[in-house]
C-alpha cells in the first residue's frame, strides 16, 4: 500500500464522524468494547491486563475486580478456564479451536484460540472465545431431529403391519365374550384381552399420528392466549391426586403467527407430564411466559417455562425424554413429548429440559417471534 494510501486510511480509522482524531488507544478501547467476542489478555507477569464487556458478560467476572490479578485468583471460579490457560502459557504457541466446559454460573462451552505475544513486546498472551452453548444445544437438537424422523418412519411401518390383525383379535375376542358369557371366569379373561387390544390400537394410532406430516395453519395471537385456554381444560379434568398451578404471565407478551392447533398439543402433553410427575405429593406447578430482547441480529423470542416440584427424572433418563416410546409411565406410548418436540421443531422453536431427582423439572418452550406469516409448511 503505498504510504499516502495507507496514512489516509488511518486517518479515516481514527477520525469519528465527529471530525475530531482519536488516539489509537481510544480507537482499540472502542473496537473491543463492541466486538460479539470475548476477549482476555495477560501480561508477561501473568496478571489480567484487558477483558472486554463481552468476555466479563460471558464468565460472569467483573473486569475491574479482575483487572491485575493473577489469572488463578481472577478466575477461581472457572477451573476449565484457568487449566486452558496455564497450558496456553506452557505451551507457549497458539492454541486453536479449542473448546472448554464451564460450570458456573450455568453450565457453558467455550470455543477459545490462544495466541502468546512474542517476548519483544513484552510476552503475555491473547485469547479470544466465544459462547457457543447455543450453537451446541442447535446441533444437538438437529440430530435429534434426524433421529425422530427415522423412529417416526419405522413406527408408521410397524403401527400399519399391526392394525389388521389388532382389529382380526378385537372382532374375535367380541364374538367369544358372545358366545360364552355364561362363564364368568372366561369373560372376565376376555375383557382383559380386549382392554390390552384397546391399549395397543391406541399406540398404534399414536405412532401413525407421530408419523403423519405436519401442516401448519399459523395465525398472529399471543402465546398465553393459547396457555390458558390449555390450562383451564387441564385443571378442570379429573386427576387422582391435588395440585396447584400458578400463573406467571408476563403483560407484555409480544404477539407472533404460530399454529395454535398444534401449540395447544405441545402445552397439553407438558401439563399432563408436570402433572403426573407430582402425583406422589401435593404438588405446584408454575408456568411463566417472558418475551426475550432481540439479539444483535434482531429477532427475538417467547419462552414459555413449565416447572413441577415432582420427583425429577434421574441423569440417566434425560437424554432420552424426548425420544419415540421412551416412559417411565406405566400406561402411554411414550410419545407425548416426542411429538411435543417435532411441532416445536416444525415452528423453528427448541424445548429443553432441565430436571433433579427429588426436587421437580422444568420445560422451556422458545419460540421465534414471527411479524409475517409464513406460507404453509408440511413435513
Amino acid at each position: 500500500m503505498p504510504g499516502d494510501l495507507a496514512e489516509r486510511v488511518m486517518a479515516v480509522t481514527l477520525t469519528p464522524s465527529s471530525g475530531y482524531p482519536m488516539d489509537r488507544s481510544t480507537t482499540l478501547d472502542l473496537i473491543f468494547a463492541h466486538l460479539r467476542s470475548g476477549v482476555l489478555a495477560l501480561d508477561h507477569g501473568r496478571a489480567v491486563s484487558l477483558l472486554n464487556p463481552t468476555g466479563s458478560a460471558i464468565l460472569a467476572v467483573d473486569p475491574e475486580r479482575a483487572q491485575g490479578r493473577p489469572y488463578a485468583e481472577a478466575f477461581a471460579a472457572h477451573p476449565a478456564l484457568v487449566d486452558f490457560l496455564s497450558d496456553a502459557l506452557r505451551i507457549n504457541t497458539v492454541l486453536d479451536r479449542a473448546e472448554i466446559q464451564l460450570q458456573c454460573p450455568r453450565r457453558t462451552t467455550l470455543g477459545l484460540t490462544a495466541t502468546p505475544l512474542p517476548s519483544a513486546t513484552g510476552g503475555g498472551l491473547v485469547v479470544l472465545f466465544k459462547d457457543l452453548t447455543q450453537v451446541e444445544r442447535m446441533e444437538e437438537q438437529a440430530q435429534l431431529r434426524e433421529r425422530l424422523m427415522a423412529l417416526g418412519q419405522m413406527a408408521a411401518g410397524l403401527a400399519h403391519e399391526m392394525r389388521n390383525p389388532l382389529a382380526s383379535i378385537k372382532v374375535t375376542t367380541g364374538l367369544l365374550r358372545k358366545t360364552l358369557a355364561a362363564d364368568p371366569d372366561v369373560d372376565r379373561k376376555l375383557r382383559s384381552i380386549m382392554g390390552d387390544v384397546q391399549h395397543l390400537n391406541q399406540s398404534v394410532t399414536d405412532c401413525l399420528a407421530f408419523a403423519k406430516p405436519i401442516r401448519l395453519e399459523s395465525k398472529c395471537l399471543r402465546i398465553d392466549e393459547v396457555l390458558a385456554k390449555v390450562l383451564d381444560q387441564t385443571v378442570s379434568m379429573e386427576h387422582t391426586h391435588p395440585f396447584q398451578v400458578i400463573r406467571e404471565f408476563a403483560p407484555d407478551l409480544p404477539t407472533t403467527w404460530v399454529d395454535p392447533r398444534q401449540l395447544e398439543i405441545v402445552f397439553f402433553n407438558l401439563m399432563n407430564n408436570a402433572i403426573d410427575a407430582v402425583r406422589q405429593r401435593y404438588g405446584t406447578i408454575i408456568i411463566s411466559t417472558a418475551a426475550e430482547d432481540p439479539g444483535p441480529d434482531g429477532g427475538g423470542a417467547i419462552l414459555v417455562t413449565i416447572t413441577d416440584d415432582g420427583e425429577g427424572i434421574p441423569p440417566d433418563r434425560l437424554p432420552k425424554v424426548f425420544m419415540p416410546f421412551f416412559t417411565t409411565k406405566t400406561k402411554g406410548s411414550g410419545l407425548g413429548l416426542a411429538n411435543a418436540k417435532k411441532i416445536v421443531d416444525h415452528l423453528h422453536g427448541t424445548i429443553d429440559v432441565v430436571s433433579e431427582p427429588g426436587r421437580g423439572t422444568r420445560f422451556t418452550v422458545r419460540l421465534p417471534i414471527i411479524s409475517i406469516p409464513e406460507p404453509v409448511l408440511s413435513a
